[in-house]
């Protein structure tokens, strides 16, 4: 009698991580969010020249941190998704001269970012610390909101036991809010599977370690908690959401209504150091806003 045959399991494969190299002790970052570049130049965003303001942001950069090591770009990068748009952003990233990274948001194509840039590694590693990037995007409701993946939660979960198995410190970037930030209609189009996000990190929970998030899409530059949990959200360069409003409200006028990016500074951390030390221990971090008068 022949036997039936069972399928084997398919384990999901662990992606190889980049090294980031740092010019210094610390490793300085820099988060920008929120470009929106049109399709041409010339149409703006909002009646602002958006390309404009996003390089006089890495020229502000190349000032104010001259040892800068690497760039995070959290989504949004381009109002439609247009080939142009990316071509324009991928030639100010080269001439700028930093190494970079970037994840979709609800307004980009994934699958044009993927094209253009192929090789953009997924999982990022210095001196202790693990930085997974995670594309938010997928199941959009057709306002604004997105979800992670069953592959990117997949993902998740791997590198966090990765971290902790190796006694690390885990660094999460994505587009979308996995947490409410009391304004009505931005939490109705935050992360649309924020619980499962949640349930993948309950294993930090039990551990006592805390995890650092980044995000974008609010257009606001602020902290929040959810638990031991840390995350940070980060000015657009191109205009700025009022925050606690029902509907969709600019910022208009004020230091606030300028454009600006998020710095962040990781000090090593050693395997024989305490991670369930507050993640402010390890990692300065604070925002910058452009002077346009």
């Amino acid at each position: 009698m022949t036997q039936p045959t069972t399928k084997p399991t398919i384990q999901p494969t662990i992606p190889a991580e980049q090294q980031l190299h740092s010019h210094g002790e610390i490793l300085q970052l820099v988060q920008l969010s929120d470009l929106h570049l049109p399709e041409q130049r010339a149409l703006g965003y909002r009646g602002l020249d958006v390309d404009r303001q996003f390089q006089q942001i890495l020229a502000d950069l190349e000032v104010r941190f001259p040892q800068l090591d690497a760039l995070l770009l959290s989504g949004d990068l381009v109002h439609h998704g247009s080939e142009s748009g990316y071509r324009r952003l991928l030639d100010y990233l080269q001439d700028f001269g930093v190494p970079w990274y970037w994840i979709p948001g609800n307004h980009d194509d994934a699958r044009m970012m993927a094209r253009l840039s192929p090789q953009q590694p997924k999982v990022l590693s210095w001196n202790g610390w693990r930085l997974v990037l995670l594309d938010s995007s997928a199941e959009p409701d057709g306002r604004g909101s997105g979800s992670l993946p069953i592959s990117e939660l997949q993902l998740l979960s791997q590198q966090l036991q990765l971290a902790l198995e190796q006694q690390q410190r885990l660094l999460v970037v994505l587009h979308h809010n996995p947490v409410s930030v009391d304004s009505p209609w931005q939490d109705q189009i935050m992360l649309g599977n924020a619980e499962a996000l949640w349930r993948t990190l309950a294993p930090a929970d039990a551990a006592g370690m805390p995890v650092m998030l980044l995000f974008g899409h609010i257009h606001q530059g602020r902290g929040f908690a959810h638990g031991i949990h840390r995350l940070y959200s980060c000015p657009a360069t191109s205009v700025q959401f009022a925050a606690g409003t029902e509907q969709m409200q600019l910022v208009d006028g004020g230091p606030l209504a300028a454009p600006g990016y998020r710095w962040l500074e990781l000090r090593p951390f050693d395997s024989g150091e305490d991670r369930r030390d507050p993640v402010e221990s390890w990692l300065r971090s604070g925002i910058v806003r452009l002077d346009l008068a």
